[in-house]
């Protein structure tokens, strides 16, 4: 797979939702559904490492999609996990820790300890506070590698001085291990003019660690926050321009220090497809409108608010007429911002009972959907991992729709 892939019309999905896939999905609890597929998943991480050079280390970001972190674990050379939550989901999905990068804003005893407890390979310390909490841990537990995540101009991160304070807390002290800084500066990046301009503000950041740690700064992680195209008429060239910078820009510096890259979203998001169901055809103020079961309860493109940009969609409609027409697309919600689509170029014949798949939905489509609204049930959750039998053989629900009004009271 070539890193071009990444980026071209739709996500390479378009036929694969079949009668089997359908019928197993029917007999397992029925639709709405996300079916996550692992092998495009890894296919996607082959084509990441290849285009940045095999030097390249690869960090997968599990709250792109927590689902199939334990399959891109077995290519990946770091999750990175930002919440207790990822934490012991990592752990009992049987991630080892020190496949584990802990990050993020918030921290407490408890999260250090359990994470430390699962030795975790790096700690990434986001704040001056979050060093002395470090500190404090008794001296048999800090054996992490310490990243300080530093800032690129949002709410992360720390600024040089408190950088430099963190810095001068681990002088002299042989029971810290602190290789490297940590950066990322936002995420679905589209433009080049984005990437230079934070690319060019690493290397200030580079410039200045290698001044307070003279031959000491081993380690780079960061993430570009290259985008993926989610909807019709995106042009992938822009996309691709970002990631032959990126390229270029890391193999300028493997050969000195240790390039770790975070991705998420490029990971994940052509792995997945989101399957639902028409329920109710009606013609209202002269256009045709299509209700399907779910909605943006569980669908949340970035970017794709009131479903006024379209989303690569299939459908597979029993009766097809082989014409043509603009439909507009919404869910079951009783709520009139529930629009998935709203112009959708569909085929006549759609009807009640058809199916209608969203492509691109396995980056965050998943986990940053309101999914208590109207406490409908959540959709179950299909991971595909590739083999050479049925689909059913090479399928296991691993989370079975239910409902979501348990949730609101103990």
């Amino acid at each position: 797979m070539d890193i071009k892939d990444l980026f071209c019309s739709g996500s390479g999905n378009e036929d694969f939702v079949d009668d089997e896939i359908l019928n197993f999905a029917e007999e397992n609890g029925g639709v709405p559904f996300y079916l996550f597929r692992t092998d495009r998943a890894l296919d996607n991480l082959a084509a990441i490492r290849e285009c940045l050079g095999n030097q390249t280390r690869i960090a997968y970001s599990v709250k792109a999609n927590p689902w199939i972190a334990g399959a891109v674990s077995s290519q990946a050379e770091y999750l990175e996990v930002c919440s207790a939550g990822e934490l012991e989901f990592c752990m009992h999905s049987g991630i080892p820790g020190d496949k584990i990068v802990l990050d993020g804003v918030y921290r407490d005893d408890a999260l250090m300890e359990r994470a430390l407890s699962m030795r975790v390979k790096r700690i990434v310390i986001n704040s001056a506070a979050q060093m002395r909490m470090f500190l404090e841990l008794p001296a048999d537990m800090r054996k992490p590698e310490v990243l300080l995540r530093v800032n690129s101009g949002n709410q992360f991160g720390m600024e040089k001085e408190e950088a430099a304070a963190c810095v001068r807390m681990c002088e002299n002290r042989r029971d810290i291990h602190l290789p490297g800084i940590q950066y990322y500066p936002g995420t679905q990046r589209q433009f080049c003019r984005q990437i230079r301009q934070e690319l060019a503000q690493l290397d200030e950041w580079i410039c200045f660690f290698e001044n307070r740690l003279p031959g000491s700064l081993r380690v780079i992680e960061f993430g570009a926050g290259i985008g993926t195209p989610c909807f019709e008429g995106e042009e992938y060239g822009e996309y691709l321009s970002m990631f032959q910078m990126l390229s270029e820009y890391v193999k300028e510096r493997s050969g000195r220090y240790q390039v770790v890259y975070e991705s998420g979203r490029n990971i994940a998001a052509s792995s997945g497809i989101y399957v639902t169901k028409v329920f109710a055809v009606r013609r209202i103020c002269g256009r045709k409108t299509v209700f399907c079961h779910g909605g943006t309860n569980h669908l949340n493109y970035d970017g794709g608010i009131l479903g006024i940009r379209t989303p690569y969609i299939n459908v597979r409609s029993r009766h097809p007429l082989g014409t043509t027409e603009t439909c507009m697309i919404c869910g079951s919600l009783c709520s009139e911002s529930d629009v998935l689509v709203r112009n959708a170029e569909i085929d006549q014949g759609i009807d009640i009972g058809d199916y209608i798949c969203f492509e691109n939905a396995g980056a965050y489509a998943a986990t940053n959907s309101p999914n208590l609204f109207l406490m409908m049930e959540m959709p179950a959750v299909i991971l595909y991992e590739k083999d050479a039998g049925a689909f059913s053989e090479s399928a296991r629900i691993v989370r079975s729709r239910r409902p979501t009004e348990k949730l609101l009271y103990d």
